[in-house]
């Protein structure tokens, strides 16, 4: 009993002190005096001087409170910490509720501009389309006209035109002053021969 505590022996292990005190003289006895037999011990709870179980309780009472008091703290460190993590944790779900959005806002902007490049390439196909189209009939009328013009143009149809635009130009004059005139060719032609 020397080597424990008024805790020890009064509270903590006075229930088992029967059996380590019949165990501990048992082996001493087994030693020293064999043949002697211990069958049962009962040990009674000791009394303390009213003093002393004053103090000592005084003692537990500033213990216990003080146990209490760093369970406190330390369940409030633990409520503490508790908080930060689920702080820490809606913080990473904000995050990746925003990198979410963001991502999703992204794709949708990269797939406006390619529908919108879409539209685009089809507006420039159907316009080079109609400009295609508008030469070709272009070159197709120039194409017709030079042909009806060659069918058209014939040495003597030229002959009748110059000789239509000559005389709608020209300016002639009768008389016997006027000894020359202008005819075939453009040339100058003497009458007096």
């Amino acid at each position: 009993c020397s080597k424990n505590t008024l805790q020890d022996v009064y509270i903590d292990k006075f229930d088992t002190l029967d059996e380590s005190l019949t165990e501990a003289l048992s082996s001493s006895l087994n030693y020293w005096a064999p043949g002697i037999e211990i069958i049962s011990i009962r040990v009674t709870k000791p009394h303390i001087p009213d003093s002393l179980r004053i103090s000592y309780e005084k003692r537990e009472a500033e213990i216990l409170s003080q146990k209490l008091k760093l369970q406190t703290e330390i369940s409030q460190s633990e409520i503490t910490r508790q908080q930060a993590e689920n702080r820490k944790r809606e913080a990473v779900i904000h995050a990746q509720m925003d990198a979410e959005v963001s991502k999703i806002n992204m794709e949708k902007q990269i797939l406006e501009r390619e529908a919108k490049k879409k539209i685009e390439f089809i507006e420039n196909e159907i316009e080079l389309a109609k400009k295609k189209s508008e030469t070709d009939a272009k070159y197709y009328k120039e194409v017709k006209e030079i042909e009806a013009n060659e069918k058209k143009l014939t040495p003597a149809y030229l002959k009748y035109t110059l000789i239509q635009g000559l005389t709608k130009n020209a300016k002639m004059y009768f008389g016997e002053s006027i000894p020359k005139y202008i005819g075939e060719g453009m040339k100058i032609l003497d009458t007096t021969e």
